[in-house]
């Protein structure tokens, strides 16, 4: 899926108005949305240490006790990637440029980027007995493929986006 970017975020919430509904210290609760729809609707909620989001893009509780982002991620092909060809470089200069740099990457693409449509584990399988002129990728067990999903940073600049809206409506 492609990335989450302030751009594609604003174009979503072009016509998102504010609503009110609680404002009573750091009790609050706010919508944002299109009015007479309820597509992209989402609301906020805060408490003492807690800030709520609850929307079509998913529900997150935020709070300074717990980190819960980790939950937000998913296997990123692009990481994968991104990841493996920096491997291939990092080999290819360690080994004097003597090696058959493009033959490797046709086998990467062919045997380990090829079944990502399976997972990441069926990827790792892949990655486990993956050898090409030499170079191999057995050293992948620390290795992190994922990546925050595109509805969790939608999220993220919904949460900043309510806020500067409310910010600006308290300002008034």
């Amino acid at each position: 899926m492609s990335r989450c970017t302030t751009e594609r975020f604003l174009e979503c919430v072009k016509n998102h108005v504010l609503k009110i509904k609680r404002d009573d210290g750091v009790y609050r609760h706010i919508s944002m949305g299109i009015p007479g729809s309820g597509n992209m609707l989402y609301e906020i909620l805060t408490f003492p240490q807690y800030l709520v989001y609850v929307g079509d893009m998913g529900s997150y509780t935020f709070s300074r006790v717990e980190d819960r982002f980790s939950k937000s991620k998913e296997f990123d092909e692009r990481t994968l990637t991104e990841t493996l060809k920096q491997l291939l470089d990092n080999h290819f200069e360690f080994a004097g440029n003597k090696i058959d740099k493009p033959a490797i990457w046709a086998d990467i693409e062919s045997k380990v980027l090829n079944c990502m449509d399976d997972g990441e584990y069926r990827v790792r399988e892949a990655m486990d007995s993956f050898e090409s002129h030499g170079f191999d990728l057995s050293d992948h067990y620390e290795m992190n493929f994922q990546d925050y999903t595109y509805k969790f940073i939608w999220c993220l600049y919904a949460i900043v986006y309510a806020i500067q809206q409310y910010d600006a409506e308290k300002s008034t």
